[in-house]
């Protein structure tokens, strides 16, 4: 339960302050990372250079992080905040509908400022897109990211939270030493004094969120199909296809659900979700996209990639406000049913 603690914390500490600066944000860190290392690496023109970089990143991220909540175990209080801020920034709730709403204000009034938001939103060229292009990228931004920035971080923090608890539930461990017992925290002044053990169990889904962040970083930086990043990008891009399958399906069904909650057309939602997820060039994004779209009844489109959804209302301001409600909604389903099935398992794992 220390790990639901922190992570319940980390989420707060998200929605209510947002991203840490900059110059201290791990992503920023991990951005000039993947920058540095790159330079030398692309001249191999190779696939394992792809795959070298995704190992020096990792390996940097998590001996840092590992290092750094070490250090900090030597006060709880410490300990608790270091953790709370790590994990914090392997997820971004506030500043995902943030964005969005930025856009959604401007757009209406001042075309060329929402195209400068959107271009920080999108890869793609924002000079000469219309208010129903931008409204569309917008909303196509802000979706897929429900997985990516929200969903797939925490998944796999609880997932990995979970096969400690069983760890330490099939291995018999002390309930006063196991990491998911909060007394923990309260009961031993200095978290290293049980053991190097314990600790790095309790710092194991931490770790899992920072591993994700990581991977996710790289496919974003280096993971394109163009001629200058297809070899050194084709393991970061195949690694993050990975990690995002479970719960980029998982994520599109509570994006259903959330119509369903919401009034919008869920059942149009579930249909386009289920015949159109594939149209994208990624084999987990167009899940939410297309899910979204259904329940929205826009169609959603990316010039010359792929086009989601069948054309029913015009995308403007109204659509992507509709579109952050149905994204919150969808957050908060993930959160309450993740973190009941997480406590109900710790409560059968305790009592066994």
């Amino acid at each position: 339960m220390v790990n639901l603690f922190i992570l319940i914390l980390s989420i707060l500490m998200d929605i209510l302050w947002g991203e840490l600066p900059t110059s201290i944000h791990p992503v920023v860190l991990m951005g000039k990372a993947i920058s540095f290392f790159k330079v030398p690496l692309i001249t191999w023109n190779s696939k394992l250079s792809g795959l070298v970089l995704t190992i020096i990143i990792i390996t940097i991220f998590i001996v840092t992080s590992y290092l750094t909540l070490l250090i900090a175990s030597s006060s709880v209080i410490l300990f608790i905040l270091v953790s709370t801020l790590l994990l914090s920034a392997t997820f971004a709730i506030k500043s995902l509908y943030q964005s969005a709403c930025q856009v959604q204000n401007v757009l209406e009034d001042n075309v060329e400022e929402a195209r400068v938001l959107v271009s920080l939103l999108v890869s793609r060229e924002t000079e000469n897109l219309s208010k129903n292009e931008l409204a569309s990228a917008t909303v196509e931004s802000l979706t897929e990211n429900i997985n990516d920035s929200v969903t797939a971080p925490i998944f796999y923090v609880l997932l990995i939270g979970t096969l400690v608890m069983l760890l330490c539930a099939y291995f018999n461990i002390n309930p006063q030493y196991s990491p998911h017992n909060v007394k923990w925290l309260w009961e031993i002044k200095n978290p290293l004094t049980i053991s190097k053990y314990s600790f790095t169990l309790l710092t194991l889904p931490i770790l899992a969120g920072v591993f994700y962040r990581v991977v996710n970083t790289l496919d974003a930086m280096v993971g394109y199909k163009t001629s200058e990043y297809r070899m050194i990008g084709y393991f970061p891009a195949k690694l993050d296809d990975v990690l995002n399958f479970l719960p980029a399906r998982f994520t599109g069904v509570l994006v259903v659900i959330a119509a369903a909650i919401n009034g919008l057309d869920w059942r149009n939602s579930w249909k386009t979700m289920r015949k159109e997820a594939s149209k994208t060039s990624s084999p987990n994004s167009g899940f939410t996209m297309a899910a979204a779209a259904g329940a929205l009844n826009v169609q959603l489109e990316k010039p010359s990639a792929y086009k989601l959804g069948k054309f029913g209302y015009d995308l403007d301001g109204y659509i992507i406000k509709k579109a952050i409600l149905l994204t919150k909604i969808t957050i908060i389903l993930f959160l309450i049913l993740s973190f009941t099935m997480y406590f109900i398992l710790y409560l059968i794992v305790t009592r066994v």
